[in-house]
């Protein structure tokens, strides 16, 4: 298991890097359909699957009054990522300096100036930078002037409901 904090840290030979990012909290079907993607990215256009996540989950520092129990601790999340065959973890730290980022601020930060990236994988509804102004689409048009592909993965659902860690709990 390889965890870090800057995909610039990640050995040369498996690049380009395919992201599968959110907070991923718990690792359930949901979160493995987004982790796929990122697989199937990287076995058809070459280079490794990369999860990255977040600690501490952001609602504890967004909203630390109503930030919900985690399904897994910080320790857990990398072991169980790893254990469903995906060695490189890359773990941000969830904090006011990365909360007042922008997007596109984040994404610069996230793929370096090397720009690693060969795709992104995230959930339909998944948000990032200041005030969630990110999303899929923002992702799309990014992605088209920097050469990097971006995948929404639609939520899963069973029995009717959506698979969600907040159901879960």
């Amino acid at each position: 298991m390889q965890v870090v904090e800057r995909l610039s840290s990640l050995p040369d030979a498996n690049r380009p890097f395919h992201l599968a990012v959110g907070v991923f909290d718990g690792v359930h079907l949901g979160h493995r359909e987004v982790f796929a993607s990122a697989k199937n990215a990287a076995a058809t256009h070459g280079g490794s699957p990369v999860i990255v996540t977040f600690d501490p989950h952001p609602a504890q520092v967004l909203r630390p009054e109503a930030a919900p129990p985690l399904l897994m601790t910080a320790e857990q999340k990398p072991r169980r990522i790893t254990a469903l065959g995906f060695p490189q973890t890359l773990v941000l730290p969830f904090d006011q300096r990365l909360r007042q980022k922008s997007a596109r601020e984040f994404w610069n930060d996230l793929a370096g100036e090397e720009r690693l990236v060969g795709s992104i994988s995230v959930g339909t509804d998944w948000r990032f930078g200041q005030d969630r102004q990110g999303d899929i689409t923002l992702l799309k048009e990014m992605g088209k002037t920097e050469g990097f592909h971006a995948f929404g993965v639609p939520a899963l659902e069973w029995e009717g409901k959506t698979i969600s860690s907040s159901g879960i709990r």
